[in-house]
């Protein structure tokens, strides 16, 4: 059933993530008419990439890799391959302990987005209608069932006969309203923060690895950048994240100051020694679920409201992927029942 004609209004998406870019997806290609709204600059959510130096640097600053074993995601990236905008990343994996680097071998596949995380969206994205810059705050349903959003400018959006919210579970209770008491389950779910410090040297640094996951209170995470496929950059870029316990204790701090501090760390583990080119840092304030609602999405039926998003069942990007292609799933059996 193509239900262009059978729904009143189309639905609307709110967040350009992957999980909404996957609702928003499987909407369209059941023939729902669909607008997705993005505070951002453009699609990806936490699959971002930051270009600095008028575009010669760029690093990967949220989602590093992405793996899959669910067949719906493993065909959405060979999509994204086929397209050019994705590939598999065969890295140099290590863990830093107490005894060193070991080299850890990749049990699965991981995928990186081209020429930037992005790119694992793109091709979900191409056939939607997206809307970015635009911060959605509140939403509200007339009495004929139909939904109405507003920005933070003020401005109206709607009708429309649906509304899929998927951004982080404390950004959805915010939208939401007096509708936040039809979903208890929000409440039970937990972010940790992340500061991402941005590095790059004029060389490759002399380092035996790509990617290391720290077993440290201040260095979670260690990433280069400049290896994945597709990236060209004129110096070695090497993201930095923050220990999730250290980030949520300096969350407030200056950007300046904590890259220095993640920086610094990552000099102290390594013994690298050359002149940094480039440094800064980007705070992600709901970065790292920690605890999860446990469902695959919410859906009020009745109402037309649903929400999805990394927070249902886990921080794996296939994860969010997943809760926003099952969400758009229940959508269409209950537009279906109300065609």
């Amino acid at each position: 059933m193509n239900l262009s004609t059978t729904i009143a209004a189309p639905v609307a998406v709110v967040g350009a993530g992957i999980a909404g870019l996957a609702c928003a997806h499987r909407l369209a290609g059941a023939g729902v008419p669909v607008q997705v709204f993005d505070k951002g600059r453009g699609p990806g959510g936490r699959l971002a990439t930051r270009r600095a130096e008028d575009g010669a640097l760029t690093f990967d600053h949220g989602a590093q890799y992405a793996t899959a074993r669910d067949p719906a995601f493993r065909a959405a990236l060979e999509a994204a391959a086929e397209a050019g905008t994705a590939a598999p990343w065969d890295g140099r994996w290590a863990m830093l302990g107490e005894e060193g680097f070991t080299r850890v071998s990749a049990s699965e596949t991981r995928w990186v987005g081209r020429p930037g995380m992005s790119g694992l969206v793109k091709a979900l994205a191409a056939d939607v209608a997206v809307t970015q810059g635009v911060r959605i705050t509140a939403l509200d349903r007339d009495a004929a069932g139909l939904w109405r959003l507003t920005d933070a400018d003020g401005r109206t959006h709607g009708p429309y006969h649906a509304v899929a919210l998927t951004a982080p579970a404390p950004q959805a209770r915010e939208m939401l309203g007096e509708w936040e008491a039809a979903f208890p389950a929000l409440s039970r779910v937990r972010y940790a923060p992340c500061w991402a410090a941005m590095a790059a040297w004029e060389a490759p640094l002399p380092l035996p690895f790509d990617m290391a996951r720290l077993e440290d209170p201040v260095l979670g995470l260690a990433g280069r950048n400049g290896g994945k496929p597709g990236r060209a950059p004129e110096a070695d870029c090497w993201t930095l994240h923050g220990a999730p316990g250290w980030s949520r204790d300096h969350l407030e701090d200056d950007a300046a100051t904590v890259a220095r501090r993640l920086l610094d760390r990552f000099v102290a583990l390594t013994g690298v020694t050359e002149a940094v080119r480039h440094l800064s840092a980007h705070r992600w304030r709901h970065a790292l679920v920690e605890r999860p609602a446990d469902v695959s999405y919410l859906l009020d039926a009745a109402a037309g409201l649903g929400l999805a998003g990394d927070w249902c069942r886990g921080p794996r990007v296939e994860l969010a992927f997943l809760s926003g292609h099952d969400l758009a799933g229940g959508m269409l059996e209950s537009l279906a029942v109300a065609a």
